[in-house]
């Protein structure tokens, strides 16, 4: 099995999280390595994970993230995202200015807030 990528909880520039996320290949249907390592960097910052498994594919699944244990019938704001990208994957490139990328102006730009 191949290592999960990791995502450094210390990282403080936002283009340096960004690129290390887009070059995790997240395609539709292949979002498990993505999930993984926010899982690892979710919980590594302090944050609670729920994996909630989708009933058409049980390996695939929405991520609850939230600052304290989740207890229904909270929480009161919710910031909604999707993991996965169009194929084909394109590997992210950083030129000092912009980034550019399969992921980068869609859901990853997002998921690193």
């Amino acid at each position: 099995m191949p290592t999960l990528p990791l995502l450094n909880p210390n990282e403080e520039r936002v283009e340096i999280f960004l690129t290390e996320l887009m070059k995790i290949n997240s395609c539709t249907g292949n979002e498990e390595d993505l999930s993984a390592a926010l899982t690892v960097y979710f919980k590594a910052t302090g944050w609670h994970v729920l994996q909630q498994p989708l009933k058409s594919d049980p390996k695939r699944h929405n991520l609850l993230v939230t600052k304290t244990p989740y207890i229904a019938p909270g929480p009161r704001y919710v910031l909604n995202t999707h993991m996965d990208t169009v194929p084909p994957y394109i590997a992210p490139a950083y030129d000092g200015t912009k980034i550019t990328g399969r992921g980068a102006n869609d859901a990853k730009g997002w998921d690193m807030f």
